[in-house]
């Protein structure tokens, strides 16, 4: 079956009021870039969750989402050493 790129891909948010809203995820072609994007926002000061790429059932591009494993200061310093 070949996929094609025009299947919308959104994350559901819930806002404070308990409203839901839809908003498109951010498509990357390669997984490459999107691990690129992934330690660009694990070296954000306010991240606390690490973001990782992930290929895409719907669409079959790639995008960056967040697991429950927790930055340690160790990973951050290695990000900081191969990216500053």
């Amino acid at each position: 079956m070949i996929q094609t790129h025009n299947n919308v891909c959104e994350k559901i948010l819930y806002k404070k009021d308990g409203v839901l809203t839809k908003t498109p995820k951010r498509k990357f072609a390669t997984l490459d870039l999107a691990v690129i994007e992934a330690k660009r926002l694990n070296m954000n000061e306010k991240q606390i969750h690490k973001a990782v790429a992930y290929k895409c059932a719907t669409c079959g591009l790639y995008h960056v989402g967040k697991n429950n494993t927790l930055i340690t200061d160790k990973y951050l310093r290695k990000l900081k050493k191969q990216y500053v």
